[in-house]
């Protein structure tokens, strides 16, 4: 069966967000604090250019890196 709303009720534990030069800042700057007051709880940054992953966990309402990955060539 489909919904009955465009909207989703649920808040995810986890987003990740693949990073471009021109989304990079926004997503920072204004998605972070957005899933931080709505109870995110881990948050992947990807750059598909420098080929990176950032882990960052919520943490008493403020955004700790747990990890950084990336290829080393």
């Amino acid at each position: 069966m489909l919904p009955d709303t465009a909207t989703i009720d649920v808040v995810p534990d986890w987003v990740c967000e693949v990073q471009s030069p021109s989304t990079a800042q926004f997503d920072r700057v204004k998605k972070l604090p957005v899933y931080a007051t709505h109870g995110v709880h881990h948050v992947w940054l990807i750059d598909p250019i420098a080929r990176t992953l950032e882990v960052l966990r919520l943490e008493n309402d403020r955004w700790i890196l747990a990890g950084n990955y990336g290829a080393i060539t």
